[in-house]
């Protein structure tokens, strides 16, 4: 008698709770497996000029991405590997109510890496102030990492070059190459899909900002292949931060690396989280931006950007991409700089 009242209540909570797609119920693992979660900064939720200033406010900052390693936790194996799901599958079943004390799987204890070495008396007072957040260091290198897998159709693309030019024309472009009373700045670009490649490499930004922005604008659409996010990130940092013209090193440049991707990672996926974190530990610190275009996984982009890092931003399409980075530029001009 007990044990057929157990399976009623059982089918009587079931078919109660509406069922949820795999995509769903990830989503709802790794939003209680996280109690640190930030979510995403979204336009549907807040103003493109909102966004634009929250990714202005963080561009250069020191320690703006030093958040807690991600790889190895269960808000990563849950977000990524589908073979650590608490549930059975195929057939996805409803999540239970949280226990009193939070979700009944046992939680990491964060991890908060070094960004660098602590500012020491060997270091200036103006550097110290830089290490601590303080100011911003006066040279930039920026890194933009642009899916460009076969889920990008070619107006999509044409959209995404449209954006990333406003923003090299919103980063100071009189600065490109070379002191432009203020500081340096060096652009690079990165395309990926299941082959990455640089497009544009830091050596290129001496050429200047026209230069740049006709490179950018002239790109051609490689249609096809899976979203290797994994690949981008670890060739962003042997191939542009670990080489070449690169200042990762320099106690007066700041790096920020900004991943533009419209789908979700379908390749070479276990290594992401790894992967984001080494990049985001280089150096003193690299800050690591994402915007994710359309229906992203949310929890992927925490994971390249670092939990908590408050880095991660969602736009509906690429279309919004444009007007976010139109916003950028507006407001980088109303400073007393006129650029950011």
């Amino acid at each position: 008698m007990k044990l057929w009242l157990i399976l009623a209540v059982c089918v009587a909570f079931t078919s109660a709770t509406p069922l949820l797609n795999d995509d769903d119920l990830r989503d709802h693992v790794v939003e209680n497996l996280s109690r640190q979660r930030r979510s995403l900064l979204k336009s549907s939720s807040y103003s493109l000029s909102r966004l634009a200033s929250e990714y202005l406010g963080n561009i250069g900052k020191a320690n703006a991405g030093s958040a807690g390693r991600v790889a190895g936790s269960s808000f990563a194996d849950a977000c990524l590997n589908e073979d650590h799901y608490p549930w059975p599958r195929p057939r996805p079943y409803p999540l239970p109510r949280p226990f009193p004390t939070g979700f009944p799987y046992p939680l990491p204890k964060p991890r908060f890496p070094p960004i660098g070495p602590h500012p020491g008396p060997y270091l200036s007072s103006a550097v110290s102030r830089i290490r601590r957040g303080v100011e911003k260091p006066p040279n930039r290198d920026f890194v933009f990492v642009l899916d460009t897998s076969g889920s990008i159709p070619n107006a999509a693309f044409e959209k995404a070059k449209e954006g990333i030019a406003i923003l090299v024309d919103s980063f100071c472009p009189h600065q490109l190459g070379h002191d432009g009373n203020g500081g340096t700045k060096q652009i690079s670009l990165v395309l990926f899909s299941d082959i990455v490649e640089t497009a544009i490499d830091f050596s290129e930004s001496e050429q200047g900002a026209g230069y740049l922005k006709d490179k950018i604008l002239g790109l051609t659409h490689r249609r096809g292949g899976s979203t290797a996010t994994a690949a981008a990130l670890r060739h962003v940092r042997l191939n542009v931060l670990g080489k070449g013209k690169s200042r990762l090193n320099d106690n007066d440049t700041s790096t920020d690396v900004t991943v533009i991707t419209d789908g979700r990672c379908n390749r070479g996926c276990s290594t992401l989280a790894r992967e984001a974190d080494d990049l985001r530990k280089m150096g003193h610190g690299v800050n690591v931006f994402a915007l994710g275009i359309g229906n992203v996984r949310e929890c992927e982009l925490e994971i390249i950007t670092g939990r908590g890092s408050k880095l991660a931003f969602g736009l509906n399409d690429f279309q919004e991409f444009d007007g976010f980075a139109n916003a950028v530029k507006e407001i980088a001009s109303n400073n007393e700089k006129k650029c950011a």
